[in-house]
């Protein structure tokens, strides 16, 4: 995957999607994931897009149902490391 520039809050979004995946449990709603990281739906939703567009998010429409959601592992160099 190409090397991309995230937003400040995109790490987070990713480092709790992929927390909850190796967990087994269920994805949050971007509600709840707003609320978790303290910022707005909006900011969550610009994320959420952001790492589908690099390749480390798929969702699949499930009929009716909310989406199903995939998070791939980022490499060494992926851009996606938290901002300490």
């Amino acid at each position: 995957m190409q090397r991309k520039r995230f937003s400040h809050y995109t790490p987070a979004v990713y480092m709790l999607l992929l927390h909850r995946q190796a967990k087994r449990q269920d994805f949050p709603k971007v509600e709840e994931i707003a609320g978790i990281i303290g910022v707005s739906l909006r900011t969550v939703a610009r994320c959420l897009s952001e790492l589908k567009e690099a390749g480390y998010l798929t969702a699949e429409r499930r009929c009716r149902e909310s989406n199903l959601y995939t998070v791939r592992r980022a490499g060494k160099n992926s851009g996606l490391k938290q901002n300490t």
